[in-house]
């Protein structure tokens, strides 16, 4: 016998307590939720990403923004670049804290893919969860779906 799905409570928005954004970047990235930056392949997406990352793990913030207020931690998921020759060096060269620069290695050692949705999720909540100070996850993907890619056909066609 299926499950009876569970009861819908409504409320009205009177009831909510308006709460100000916290800002990482202001008016462009908020703490605690999801931004996206999407584009296409050679615009500079993933040095902006990790040149964020190296200004929060020194504390600093984009110009003209003042910064956090300290130093802070981020996580990095990315199944695309290694580690050792793209991250490790991009980083260094944004002068971050390296020591609060955390990853997740993939699942086995040398897979070049991201780890799997079901399989993975519980490995990154752990990882967040063992984070101190943790203010940025960055998660890198090269997007080739066919849902992203039906939709920038639909976008740019004639």
């Amino acid at each position: 016998m299926p499950k009876s799905p569970a009861p819908i409570t409504l409320h009205t928005m009177q009831s909510v307590n308006q709460q100000p954004v916290r800002w990482l970047w202001k008016h462009r990235i908020p703490l605690g939720k999801v931004s996206l930056l999407t584009g296409d392949p050679g615009l500079g997406k993933s040095f902006f990403t990790l040149d964020l990352a190296a200004r929060v793990s020194r504390g600093l913030g984009v110009p003209p923004e003042p910064g956090l207020d300290q130093p802070a931690s981020v996580l990095l998921l990315a199944a695309d670049d290694d580690p050792a020759d793209t991250l490790r060096p991009r980083l260094a060269a944004a002068s971050a804290d390296l020591d609060r620069i955390h990853f997740i290695s993939p699942e086995p050692p040398k897979r070049k893919t991201a780890p799997a949705l079901d399989a993975g999720l519980r490995r990154i909540a752990a990882a967040i969860r063992s984070v101190n100070n943790l203010r940025l996850i960055q998660v890198h993907v090269r997007c080739t779906c066919p849902v992203t890619g039906a939709f920038r056909r639909w976008l740019f066609s004639g």
